[in-house]
């Protein structure tokens, strides 16, 4: 009887294992998804891995500001709208932070400018105008 929760125990334990080194195994590193870019599927691939709420944060992060350089506006809006409500307000706070970010960041009217369009596109998302109320500065900076 003994033994048999001791098995237990160990298939539970080797099982968890077995799923984080699984789940490691199959993290992209930036640079992976900017050489997905430049194929022909590689925006639907890195909106796919965008659009999985398992993955860190920092890698959808990643893959949000890559989709945002090739101004994929269409595919990120794509995954915004179709996430849950509390991956939707995730998503929303990633895109008002890289706008923010990009605006105080730089000068370069192409980098703004793709800025301001993008916050413009956010603006038809449920939810995005209640973010940007929020973020006054933001507007601001979007404004000026």
């Amino acid at each position: 009887m003994r033994l048999k929760s001791i098995q237990n125990r160990c298939r539970v334990v080797l099982s968890g294992l077995s799923l984080c080194l699984l789940l490691n195994a199959c993290q992209i590193s930036q640079e992976e998804m900017e050489s997905w870019a430049d194929t022909a599927s590689g925006p639907q691939k890195i909106a796919a891995y965008l659009s999985e709420s398992e993955r860190p944060i920092d890698a959808r992060k990643s893959a949000l500001k890559i989709l945002f350089d090739r101004k994929e506006f269409g595919l990120l809006l794509t995954v915004i709208q179709s996430a849950s409500p509390e991956q939707k307000e995730v998503y929303l706070q990633l895109s008002i932070d890289l706008i923010d970010d990009l605006l105080k960041d730089t000068n370069a009217a192409d980098i703004r400018t793709k800025a301001v369009e993008y916050a413009f596109y956010l603006m038809g998302v449920d939810g995005a105008k209640a973010l940007f109320s929020k973020r006054i500065d933001v507007i601001e900076d979007i404004l000026t």
